[in-house]
């Protein structure tokens, strides 16, 4: 979906269909490559350098409780800490 020229992430979903007519929802999301960026970006500044590899299993739906468990390794360590939608 695009809104003023910038690509938007959604998660649309069939809600129901009578007849001719479909009602769907639409739920705004974030990349999990652009939380995976969010994490390093972070972790550099924090640390002064950034992890070998962030990685996030899905997209973080933009709903309020929305949770999202992100892996980063780092020398060898590895962390998993989940993220939530706040609003």
């Amino acid at each position: 979906m695009t809104t003023n020229g910038q690509n938007d992430g959604v998660n649309v979903t069939v809600s129901s269909v009578n007849g001719g007519t479909v009602n769907f929802d639409i739920i705004e999301t974030v990349s999990k490559d652009d939380i995976a960026g969010q994490i390093s970006k972070q972790l550099n500044q924090q640390f002064g350098h950034a992890p070998e590899f962030v990685t996030c299993p899905d997209n973080l739906k933009g709903t309020v409780g929305a949770a999202l468990r992100c892996t980063f390794t780092d020398c060898n360590w590895t962390r998993t800490d989940g993220y939530s939608a706040h609003p």
